[in-house]
């Protein structure tokens, strides 16, 4: 795995996409601050439906940007994200 870590507005995103658009494979993506935190089982659920799907289409990559919009608060949402990891 990959892990770009920086303050906003540096070009993590614009760097992936970039990127996506010069690799043979499908990249999946989640902008977890697009989310709506009121909807926790909703983000999970789209959380394991994008792990499934790059599951299920190998190679692949997955993005999620803006991971730091999982709040500690927010346990099932960061449980539910480290299992689909651990699946892999």
């Amino acid at each position: 795995g990959i892990l770009l870590n920086g303050p906003s507005g540096t070009g993590k995103t614009t760097f992936m996409q970039k990127y996506s658009q010069t690799v043979d494979f499908p990249i999946f993506s989640i902008n977890l601050g697009l989310e709506s935190p009121k909807f926790v089982n909703e983000i999970e659920d789209k959380l394991k439906a994008l792990f499934r799907s790059a599951m299920n289409t190998q190679p692949s990559m997955i993005f999620i940007d803006e991971i730091n919009e999982i709040s500690l608060e927010s346990n099932s949402t960061l449980t539910t994200l480290i299992k689909c990891i651990s699946a892999i």
